[in-house]
């Protein structure tokens, strides 16, 4: 007897993706109407969709892999939400600074969100390449949104052109490996010919690291987060980075766990390891090399992400164990604060002359002390994406380098502790500029209160996460490790 097609817990398990993609939808037609309250429907749908997540069943497989709603896929959906209310928090203010308040700005990030929530909630080539098209088609758009900027405009056709061909080559991986096994479920895959499987998986894994900016895919990141809106680039530092690790660890922890697996059976764990080793160590310190010599905050922060992603990269590498998804996801949660925090800064400081965005390194200086929480708050964020204690980003980087000792990659951790130490001098080059420095030009700062809201709700987390023992009712290190745990468990 088949499986039915529908069921109660099929239908609460699709309620989160179906509430995002349906107010998607309806945001956009609110722009006819009202347009100024796009921002209010889009908070509407998120806090929606928050209560159909604490409704959602936490172990449902349906429709050959198209749908797998686990504790692991809730787990990266929380941390999606809380990228998509950073993103919203920034957008109201730059959006109205520059008159282009439109709904459908909130609209196309919302229908972006829905193929992230697929992404991670899927074992099925079809349904994976799909998500990945709902996720970039509309970020395609708004990384034009500001159309009389030809930087955003040349953001948009960079995206656009990489990522059409970052896709046609994921969907060519997927017909190889759906002719070596004769399914398109990752999970069901067993045995087939070596040759046709391992070249469908190298391609796969091309389409992954594309969308993670890692090395050498990562050419397209500094050029498309300088010219696309702030709060966008924001939105693809970290909820684009969230996705594709999530689905990066999903597949990969079916590929380390069985042999028969496609990635194991075809090109062998001997031969994958060291591939993900050398992409690992070039992503760290092509992106910490590169973002040495830039004045530009916004292409150093996109740096810096490319640099992140080679650090979360350590935790894929199973060495002597498996996959570190507890290691990863605890990082990401900390990479989500002091990633929305510094752009939430870069938001407040920017501003356009003659149609651009000027973001140059000499605006910035001494805001330090026109504006004091201002500079305590993106010095607290940069010691914290360097990984300097009492901060989130320290006690993320010990958890995936204690893990990764742990499994024998000792070699590793040493290469991408030097790294962090190289980060120090870009990020502490910017706090030199807050405090050290002097303009007779300087920056005009927006004092919004979603902007505001976005940093202290950073600071705090950044702060809290770090090292913060449960209080007070709220969940400190031990219940949010024990959460990242138990999620991690539900994978093979």
């Amino acid at each position: 007897m088949s499986p039915p097609l529908f069921g109660p817990d099929i239908l609460r398990a699709l309620l989160p993706f179906i509430v995002i993609a349906v107010g998607a939808t309806l945001t956009t037609l609110l722009g006819a109407w009202r347009t100024r309250l796009g921002l209010a429907a889009a908070v509407a749908v998120l806090a929606v969709a928050v209560l159909a997540l604490r409704g959602a069943p936490d172990s449902v497989r349906a429709w050959e892999g198209a749908l797998v709603l686990d504790r692991f896929a809730l787990v990266f959906m929380v941390l999606l939400l809380g990228a998509a209310f950073f993103t919203l928090f920034l957008s109201e203010p730059v959006l109205r600074r520059e008159g282009r308040v439109r709904a459908e700005y909130y609209g196309l990030l919302l229908f972006s969100l829905s193929g992230m929530f697929l992404l991670v909630s899927t074992t099925n080539l079809l349904m994976i390449f799909l998500a990945l098209e709902l996720l970039s088609i509309p970020l395609y758009v708004l990384c034009g949104y500001a159309r009389e900027d030809d930087r955003s405009i040349e953001a948009a056709m960079k995206y656009f052109v990489l990522g059409s061909f970052s896709s046609a080559i994921f969907l060519f991986g997927a017909a190889l490996l759906f002719g070596a096994t004769g399914t398109i479920d990752l999970a069901a895959m067993h045995g087939g010919d070596r040759l046709l499987g391992a070249s469908g998986v190298l391609l796969l894994l091309v389409g992954f690291f594309f969308k993670a900016a890692a090395v050498p895919f990562h050419m397209w990141a500094p050029d498309v987060y300088d010219g696309a809106p702030t709060p966008i680039a924001s939105f693809m530092a970290t909820a684009v980075k969230i996705a594709t690790f999530g689905l990066l660890l999903r597949v990969l922890s079916f590929a380390f766990a069985a042999e028969a697996h496609p990635a194991a059976a075809f090109l062998g764990r001997e031969a994958a390891e060291p591939a993900l080793r050398w992409i690992a160590i070039l992503t760290m310190t092509v992106g910490n090399l590169s973002a040495l010599t830039q004045n530009n905050v916004k292409r150093m922060l996109a740096y810096s992400s490319i640099a992140h992603a080679g650090y979360l990269l350590l935790g894929l590498i199973p060495g002597s164990g498996a996959v570190d998804c507890a290691g990863v996801m605890y990082y990401l949660l900390a990479y989500l604060f002091m990633t929305s925090g510094a752009f939430a800064v870069v938001a407040a400081l920017s501003a356009r002359e003659g149609g651009r965005e000027v973001l140059t390194l000499d605006r910035y200086a001494g805001v330090g002390y026109r504006r004091p929480f201002l500079g305590l708050a993106m010095t607290v964020f940069l010691v914290s994406l360097a990984g300097i204690p009492p901060t989130a980003g320290f006690f993320g980087k010990y958890l995936l380098f204690r893990g990764a000792i742990e499994r024998g990659l000792t070699g590793l951790v040493v290469i991408a502790v030097l790294n962090s130490a190289l980060s120090l001098y870009y990020y502490l080059r910017v706090v030199v500029y807050f405090y050290m420095k002097e303009t007779d030009r300087p920056a005009a700062v927006d004092g919004a209160l979603g902007l505001r809201l976005a940093m202290i709700a950073a600071l705090a987390g950044v702060l809290w996460i770090g090292f913060m023992p449960d209080l007070f009712g709220l969940p400190g290190i031990p219940s949010l490790l024990g959460w990242v745990q138990a999620s991690a468990s539900s994978l093979p």
